[in-house]
């Protein structure tokens, strides 16, 4: 009876070293957790198998998988905007490189990038561990997708060869357009737009091959033509 009574021990034992549990590591001064970690085993044993990051509001702002000591990514990650809607969407596998099969969408739930993407791949985390910069990889181009830490886009255009190529837009974190240009195998060609965050232009004009070119006009922060310039000349 004793053996047996020994082997049920050793067995819950061992059951509930495999189970995983959750331990709270930060908390927001409101007392809510901002930091829940996922773990197996006990004390030295003891390892990290996911995470769950959250807003000071109570919705999640991400989950994580890992997979061993090393905490490599496995299974499925998702990060949150911060009414709990999904940003983003990713499965891991030990085949994968990180940021491949991501897939990002808006807040209203629509596809953030509506071409066609042979693969995608998150290339920068912010420091917060979010993604911060995402390559959608086609045929021949890379379409660059870069957020600041609120999830709100920071700049999009396209890279060929390694090279800006195509329309660029960048943005400040209101969401307002900051400056918009045009590229040509990594020069400037084309209408060169520049923006206040408050929406009015600062100057606006035109670049062949890098080098400005024709009349250029500057404005003042009421949206008057404040000057031209002649790059011709």
């Amino acid at each position: 009876m004793k053996r047996i009574l020994t082997l049920l021990a050793v067995a819950l034992l061992a059951t509930s070293c495999g189970r995983s549990r959750e331990e709270i590591l930060l908390t927001y001064p409101n007392g809510q957790p901002r930091l829940v970690v996922i773990v197996k085993g006990k004390d030295d044993k003891k390892v990290r198998v996911g995470e769950k990051l959250f807003y000071e509001n109570g919705e999640v702002r991400a989950q994580k998988h890992f997979s061993g000591n090393e905490e490599t990514p496995s299974g499925t990650w998702e990060y949150h905007y911060m009414d709990g809607k999904i940003f983003a969407k990713g499965n891991f596998n030990k085949d994968h490189v990180f940021g491949t099969e991501w897939r990002f969408y808006n807040p209203d739930g629509s596809e953030l990038y509506a071409g066609h993407a042979d693969s995608l791949k998150v290339v920068e985390m912010t420091e917060n561990q979010m993604p911060g910069t995402v390559y959608y990889y086609s045929a021949d181009s890379i379409r660059v997708f870069q957020f600041f830490e609120d999830f709100t886009l920071r700049s999009t255009g396209t890279i060929r060869n390694k090279l800006l190529d195509g329309r660029w837009k960048y943005f400040y974190p209101n969401g307002t357009l900051q400056l918009e240009a045009l590229y040509i195998e990594g020069k400037e060609n084309g209408l060169y737009c520049s923006y206040r965050e408050s929406g009015i232009p600062y100057f606006r004009g035109m670049y062949i091959n890098g080098v400005r070119a024709g009349r250029w006009e500057f404005y003042d922060d009421q949206g008057n033509l404040s000057g031209t310039k002649n790059f011709d000349e």
